[in-house]
């Protein structure tokens, strides 16, 4: 841990364009933005007022005029597709295995994680396929999930291999709880219809609680040279019966729907975690890596192995047959 200034925590009163409601009850946007928006030309603090990620407002790399890069998402719920952990089974104080997560997990009071990766290349594995058919898989990073919390806020890429071996690959969101009467569609996964992505792009997600413990948020968004491309932003209403609190982060490659039967995890080129950490209320930084390891068991062996060179960076690898 450092004592870091954070650059994740998220205050809604910042979103100066306001908070628009979409077609999924629960779920707001960003406003729109001007076709020549240039993040260079505004005020300190203003930044993060129109939507960018809270990482750039500190950072000010070369991002160049945005234009046309920010989408208003397209979301289709995916009923029954989860992304929570499951048959967890403590090997040693910070080695597990699951059923289904493999990567980084840290234990704190967090309010907010952010990571960067490039989405894998996906293929036929050795193991048989899920009974949904295929093989299936995400790398994501999220909130909670693990160690007291019942709830996780997540966003990432899913990673799928049919039948015949065709790949495809699309961005979702998801703030798990257990269902229950009243539950909103996003205690499942929300497939982002107008954001295009493939193998080899790097990737860069936000999620976080606001200050005032009232909504989540999640970016997600391309990382173009030095600049950035499909750039989505969205707030989120706590979901019925969410812990919502803080208790972990990670940084995650997974076989979605609690991992075999339903879902086979693909074989994966490495899939490595970077500028990968997690803040608390009072801003001090954790960084992957530094605790929990987590790796998927299934089929009668181990498929995954977790390594970090050093903190912030974390590779997950695909080693089953």
């Amino acid at each position: 841990m450092t004592n870091d200034t954070s650059d994740i925590q998220f205050d809604e009163s910042q979103l100066s364009y306001g908070m628009l409601p979409t077609e999924i009850e629960g779920v707001y946007i960003v406003s729109t933005y001007p076709g020549d928006f240039d993040p260079l030309s505004v005020g300190d603090g203003e930044l993060v007022g129109h939507g960018f990620p809270p990482a750039l407002e500190a950072a000010r790399k070369g991002v160049g005029p945005v234009r046309n890069r920010i989408i208003i998402p397209d979301m289709e719920v995916q009923v029954g597709v989860t992304h929570n952990v499951r048959k967890l089974e403590r090997v040693t104080d910070t080695d597990y295995l699951s059923n289904n997560w493999a990567g980084s997990v840290v234990r704190g009071n967090f309010v907010g994680a952010q990571g960067e990766w490039f989405i894998p290349t996906v293929s036929k594995p050795g193991e048989p396929q899920g009974s949904e058919g295929g093989w299936n898989s995400s790398s994501w990073v999220g909130l909670d999930g693990v160690f007291g919390s019942n709830d996780v806020l997540q966003t990432g890429i899913e990673q799928r291999v049919d039948a015949a071996g065709n790949a495809t690959y699309i961005p979702w969101y998801e703030w798990y709880a257990p269902p229950q009467p009243g539950s909103p569609g996003y205690i499942y996964q929300v497939n982002i219809t107008t954001f295009s992505v493939r193998p080899g792009q790097e990737m860069s997600a936000i999620v976080a609680y606001d200050k005032t413990h009232t909504h989540g948020f999640i970016q997600l968004y391309n990382v173009w040279g030095t600049g950035l491309d499909n750039l989505f932003t969205i707030v989120l209403d706590p979901p019925p019966g969410a812990s919502f609190n803080g208790d972990c982060a990670e940084w995650i490659m997974e076989a979605p729907d609690g991992g075999e039967p339903i879902s086979s995890l693909p074989r994966f080129t490495p899939v490595t975690f970077t500028s990968a950490y997690a803040d608390d209320r009072n801003d001090i930084r954790t960084y992957a890596g530094t605790d929990a390891t987590f790796n998927i068991s299934g089929f009668n062996t181990t498929l995954t192995a977790v390594s970090s060179d050093r903190p912030g960076d974390v590779t997950i690898s695909y080693i089953g047959p």
